[in-house]
């Protein structure tokens, strides 16, 4: 790796690095308060982003005149055309579009690290009008809070209560439950106890996870049209399940609403809970092992904060596991799609990226289960993933090359985390197409 500066490495570890040039930071603390700041900053679009209860009611007219059979025009301008105003790729177009400054980039990854933990994913029903409002409603507004703010967020959104199918959860004994002989539905329980608090080793057994699927029940979305509330999440207390619920060896009272809030309280103070967000972070974050004494910690700083994430987050950011080369796994495709709007200076039109992403083998917000996007390094070293990422860099060389000066990148902030090796490759380059090409493949850009 080439002199120069003692952060390019962890730069790059945890954020997209410096290719773009920017101010870098003269400390490790330093990436903190601008990182969270670019985290939590609203996403602005040339496209109008819609809220999840306003994606909803456009979904429910369009529907409601499909079936009165006046279909809306198919040469009508893509912004009036509800479907393409809410897509994933148009969701993601808009965040390519930000900045790519440095502290954005680990802001970027916070949020994206966050979006995985709470996987929602575009991949049936009303979920595809939501998931890209959850990144936006759930997620970016709470990375720099208590993780209480954010497991409470995430959870009681309508993209989450779609995609684990708590919005069709009834008790059997709520005076609905009993009427239409429906049942509980356990998959955001499990969930819930498994990926998003406690963890799989985390201490709980089957008992918990029908007492927690009960406590949710109740929680649905309103999909009246008629109703200035449409779109909404909202509790109806025809369909809670009635009683108090233990839930790990604590009696819950039954409050109505207020029971699902004080059991996620418990869950997110709970020991494993520390200890299964610290690890999932450091997987994200460091590499596909973890050291025990940076997992401590970690552990140690979320419970003495009370999950303050900011706390969290400071604390990783001491750790020299995050500083310290080589440069060794590989990035996810998302990741070298930011990398590349920062390098070329521009982001290719919205359907553009959704092909890219696809053929990488990570279709924008269309994770393959709750777990997420896979954090291990071979996860991403399938032969048909490298051939992709081959064509779609020298797609983009033939594309850009011109507006790139490689050489300037390689001498500027970039060239700190390049190697002598990486340098004399890309001088040799035949063409300015080629040279970005070669970079865009570097294994500088392509691992963190």
């Amino acid at each position: 790796m080439a002199a120069g500066n003692d952060f390019s490495a962890g730069l790059s570890r945890l954020g997209f690095g410096a290719w773009s040039g920017g101010d870098m930071p003269a400390a490790r603390s330093d990436l903190l308060a601008p990182g969270l700041k670019a985290a939590t900053a609203p996403i602005s679009s040339k496209r109008a982003l819609p809220p999840s209860d306003q994606a909803l009611r456009d979904m429910l007219g369009a529907r409601k005149e499909r079936r009165r059979g006046n279909r809306q025009d198919d040469d009508a301008p893509a912004d009036a055309k509800p479907a393409l105003r809410t897509s994933p790729t148009v969701e993601l177009w808009a965040t390519l579009s930000a900045s790519q400054r440095p502290d954005f980039g680990f802001g970027e990854r916070l949020v994206l690290h966050w979006a995985n933990y709470f996987t929602v994913a575009a991949v049936k029903g009303k979920v595809g009008w939501t998931v890209g409002p959850f990144m936006r409603e759930a997620i970016r507004p709470n990375v720099a809070g208590r993780f209480e703010q954010l497991l409470t967020a995430a959870t009681l959104h309508p993209a989450m209560l779609f995609y684990l199918d708590n919005a069709g959860s009834i008790g059997p004994q709520s005076i609905v439950g009993r009427k239409k002989s429906r049942g509980l539905n356990e998959n955001l329980a499990r969930e819930l106890l498994e990926l998003h608090t406690l963890g799989a080793d985390g201490g709980y057994n089957q008992a918990d996870v029908i007492s927690m699927a009960g406590i949710l029940t109740g929680w649905g979305v309103n999909l009246n049209l008629e109703s200035p509330d449409c779109g909404t999440v909202v509790f109806d207390p025809r369909k809670h399940q009635p009683g108090s619920k233990m839930l790990l060896g604590q009696r819950l009272p039954d409050e109505g609403p207020d029971q699902l809030r004080r059991a996620l309280a418990l869950l997110a103070a709970h020991p494993s809970t520390a200890r299964n967000v610290s690890r999932r972070m450091l997987l994200a974050f460091a590499g596909d092992s973890v050291r025990p004494d940076d997992l401590t910690l970690m552990t140690r700083s979320f419970e003495q904060s009370q999950g303050d994430l900011r706390a969290l987050t400071a604390t990783m950011l001491s750790l020299d596991t995050m500083w310290t080369p080589p440069l060794g796994k590989l990035r996810p495709p998302i990741e070298l799609l930011h990398i590349a709007a920062g390098i070329v200076g521009a982001v290719p039109q919205p359907m553009e990226v959704g092909r890219a992403l696809t053929a990488m083998g990570q279709p924008s917000l269309q994770a393959p289960s709750p777990k997420g996007w896979p954090e291990a390094d071979n996860s991403w070293l399938l032969s048909d993933g490298i051939k992709s990422r081959l064509d779609w860099a020298a797609d983009l060389g033939r594309r850009f090359g011109d507006r790139v000066d490689t050489g300037a990148i390689a001498k500027g902030t970039g060239g700190w985390l390049l190697t002598d090796e990486t340098g004399t490759t890309l001088r040799r380059a035949a063409t300015p197409q080629q040279a970005l090409a070669l970079l865009l493949m570097c294994p500088e850009v392509q691992r963190r």
